[in-house]
């Protein structure tokens, strides 16, 4: 079976925020193994309408046909400037380009060495539901530290209608060592959160009254509900005759410098 061949003047590889935005306003095609949406509810990151912004500008690029394989890319070779692509339905088919501009290497092989080899760090998300202590008038406790950077409350999306009960997610900037560490695990998060939580005056539901008429209140109760990995380091390439790095300066680097 003969391969298909597309032909591009010019590309852009990756779908980070940067990369979306780029290819957008040159009106290119973008080419990826990996979605890396911005995520809005971090408000120290991100303004409200980062998510829809990133939404629109992709599917408009759809829509003019500038993401020709969309979410079907499993992983990219370059050579040269030929890039043989592996999809997620078991096909193998190559672009061909005149330059392409990389925005994340993520999924992508045959870079040969970097100039700078990084040394990666990862943004870990843990979420949490809020079984006790859902009312206080904190939107985010800044610790400062890597592990466990912020704690940030939004508006719990597991009760329907208009509400001030809120749930939380603690943002960390942990090493690849620290990922499979225990002592960097969601316990120990759980554990460090409640004691900031506390240590800010945040107290559980209530609990009726006391002898002396004083209000009492349940312990504070949060419950694990998930974890998520993205790397936000990346490793330094020098340009070549077909490959241009952009290495704009992402919503994840301005949050692990913060």
């Amino acid at each position: 079976m003969k391969q298909h061949l597309y032909k591009f003047e010019k590309i852009a590889l990756g779908a980070t925020q940067s990369s979306v935005k780029y290819a957008y306003e040159n009106n290119i095609p973008m080419l990826f193994a990996e979605r890396k949406e911005p995520l809005p509810v971090l408000s120290f990151a991100f303004d409200s309408k980062s998510l829809d912004e990133y939404r629109e500008k992709l599917y408009l690029l759809s829509l003019a046909g500038k993401v020709p394989f969309c979410d079907n890319i499993q992983s990219m070779r370059i050579e040269n400037n030929i890039l043989t692509i592996a999809t997620k339905d078991y096909r193998v088919v190559q672009v061909e380009f005149e330059e392409a501009v990389v925005f994340d290497e993520d999924g992508l092989t045959g870079l040969g060495p970097p100039e700078i080899t990084e040394r990666p760090l990862y943004m870990v998300l843990d979420w949490f539901n809020v079984r006790s202590g859902t009312q206080h008038e904190y939107h985010q406790i800044e610790l400062g530290t890597n592990f466990v950077k912020y704690i940030q409350f939004y508006p719990s999306e597991r009760i329907d209608g208009n509400h001030n009960k809120k749930d939380l997610v603690a943002v960390s900037v942990l090493t690849e060592n620290q990922l499979y560490d225990i002592e960097y695990s969601e316990i120990y998060v759980k554990f460090k959160v409640l004691m900031h939580m506390r240590e800010a005056g945040i107290v559980g539901a209530k609990n009726g009254l006391s002898a002396s008429g004083k209000p009492r209140y349940h312990q504070l109760k949060i419950e694990s509900d998930s974890r998520g990995i993205r790397k936000i380091t990346r490793p330094t390439y020098k340009d070549t005759k077909y490959l241009k790095f952009n290495y704009a300066t992402s919503e994840w680097n301005r949050a692990s410098e913060t």
